[in-house]
């Protein structure tokens, strides 16, 4: 999307709850965390040691959670380098938010998928900034579900700013695996502003997902990632639980 059109971004509506709706018909629950909740995960984020990404892709990452190019072995599959890098980042990853996370898991929020389901975190990333990227599907990456929770210093987010998550359907005419992202089909732009939150759906390779680049990289747009796999209680009455 050209940064000239981020102007007309019209930004979705979070909803209070988890909608299942939305989440399989459109690829996402888009959320707005709790006014408490998000305070704690200020507090957190101001305790992590940021430091600038070597690789450039963002602005600034927590120290430490990228594993270095000079320690990936250069034999590795492309899963297996995948889980490497996951199990690096989750083990590095910073406890300040781990407690904070747990309660978002197990929030009212998250009620109705809580009936069924324990959370097992299969990966975990946290990043300042946003390059902007294409319509992609992230099944390939492990995980049912996609959590992309947002931290900036903005209560409404501006268009113009840019940094917004889409979500949407492609629509092309091949089979689901083999079809190139075409055309699609959009379903709305995500706002990175306080409290702003989207359970996106992982398992359909339909739904896709693409996020536009920031106006200014100096803007503060945090983003904690987490992968979840939804695993089945054995015993529905029992309290859901938190997997790491």
């Amino acid at each position: 999307m050209n940064t000239e059109e981020f102007g007309k971004i019209t930004h979705l509506t979070p909803g209070r709850v988890f909608d299942s709706n939305s989440y399989w018909f459109k690829g996402g629950s888009f959320l707005k965390m709790d006014n408490c909740l998000y305070k704690e995960f200020e507090k957190a984020l101001s305790e992590v040691k940021w430091v600038q990404d070597p690789a450039k892709v963002y602005n600034e990452i927590p120290e430490h959670i990228k594993l270095p190019e000079s320690e990936i072995p250069d034999n590795l599959t492309r899963s297996q380098t995948r889980d490497l890098l996951n199990a690096h980042a989750k083990k590095n990853f910073p406890e300040e938010l781990k407690g904070t996370i747990e309660k978002l898991l197990l929030s009212y929020q998250t009620e109705e998928l809580q009936s069924l389901y324990n959370f097992q975190i299969v990966f975990a990333d946290l990043w300042n900034g946003s390059e902007g990227c294409p319509w992609h599907w992230d099944g390939t990456d492990g995980g049912d579900a996609l959590i992309l929770a947002y931290f900036s210093d903005h209560k409404k987010w501006k268009p113009e700013l840019g940094g917004q998550l889409e979500i949407g359907k492609n629509l092309g005419s091949d089979s689901m695996y083999l079809s190139k992202i075409g055309e699609v089909e959009s379903y709305g732009f995500v706002p990175p502003q306080q409290r702003s939150f989207i359970i996106v759906n992982n398992k359909n390779p339909y739904f896709i997902h693409r996020c536009n680049k920031l106006i200014d990289p100096k803007i503060r747009r945090m983003t904690l990632t987490l992968g979840l796999k939804f695993v089945v209680k054995d015993d529905w009455s029992q309290p859901s639980k938190v997997i790491w």
